[in-house]
């Protein structure tokens, strides 16, 4: 697992994390880093992910356009 920074969707899913779309690993808490914290936009659709038909930003949880 990598140390010191976010965790794409791809990575937090292979070690075992399973929620519905739309989620982003946000931060670290430096305490105790093995707690993963997540965000996403309120009224995120929870199959495709998508707030209102558009996408979330991966980078940093905001709707794209």
């Amino acid at each position: 697992m990598p140390k010191g920074r976010l965790l794409t969707e791809h990575e937090w899913r292979s070690i075992g994390v399973q929620q519905s779309r739309g989620w982003v690993h946000y931060a670290i808490h430096r305490p105790e880093p093995h707690v993963l914290l997540f965000r996403r936009p309120l009224n995120t659709d929870p199959v495709t992910g998508l707030v209102d038909g558009k996408q979330i930003d991966p980078a940093t949880g905001k709707v794209i356009g």
